[in-house]
């Protein structure tokens, strides 16, 4: 005949994940990520990571981002991503508390505090955190949080009007001691689960697309390379390859 069938009809593509479904002409994901490593830590057996800060960023401490994909164990009390200080006045801490809820405090104020339970479910999970005090207004703008790519608008407490205009975030003091999964190496408080890809960028304020993109086939959120992030004076990034 002097037609075909695709003349005529055209393939739509059905692509369900369990829980969605998904028709149309998009594109199969095929750059992925392989993360090689997690860290498991277990706060009975006082599992935790530190490091003495050195000299701080040009920026004077006012400016970093945080990043890390974790999954948890249990969660029975405030466990501990990020900590650096001494003292609830010179705190800087990220932390889940005993609901799942995420929080981030400074200088004994908790200035963020998500409304919804983010344990996870057994499940990884990205949180990243960027503030920068050097933000004028709005004051919300000075701090913002991402769960799986997606930025967290509302708080159970939000206190971002509490962080000073050009202030110092308190986590760069020379010869400080910066933890990862614990508070100032108390146990009670060590982070019970996994960690991987954990960053520290200092002096950079990076959105979660710096550490994670949509796998267009499962609609998931998945890592990616930080080939290309600077990390600065004091920043770090934990592959856990040790």
């Amino acid at each position: 005949p002097s037609y075909q069938g695709i003349d005529y009809f055209a393939p739509t593509l059905y692509e369900g994940n369990g829980t969605g479904q998904r028709v149309g002409d998009f594109v199969p994901f095929t750059d992925a990520f392989n993360v090689a490593n997690s860290a498991m830590f277990q706060h009975d057996e006082a599992r935790a990571l530190s490091r003495t800060a050195g000299t701080p960023s040009s920026s004077g401490g006012k400016k970093g981002t945080w990043s890390t994909w974790y999954k948890t164990a249990i969660i029975d009390t405030d466990n501990i991503f990020f900590d650096n200080g001494t003292t609830a006045t010179n705190r800087f801490s990220l932390q889940m508390d005993a609901s799942g809820q995420i929080v981030f405090m400074h200088k004994g104020t908790t200035i963020l505090m998500t409304n919804a339970d983010l344990k996870g479910g057994g499940l990884w999970r990205n949180l990243v955190l960027k503030v920068d005090t050097g933000i004028g207004s709005p004051a919300s703008a000075r701090a913002i949080m991402y769960i799986d790519g997606v930025e967290v608008t509302s708080f159970a407490t939000d206190a971002r009007a509490s962080l000073t205009q050009d202030g110092e975030l308190g986590y760069m003091d020379s010869g400080a001691t910066q933890f990862v999964g614990s508070y100032n190496g108390v146990t009670a408080n060590q982070w019970d689960g996994y960690l991987a890809e954990t960053i520290f960028l200092d002096n950079q304020f990076l959105s979660a697309d710096s550490f994670g993109q949509l796998d267009t086939s499962t609609n998931k959120w998945v890592p990616k390379a930080i080939s290309g992030l600077t990390l600065g004076d004091q920043g770090f990034y934990l592959a856990y390859g040790g």
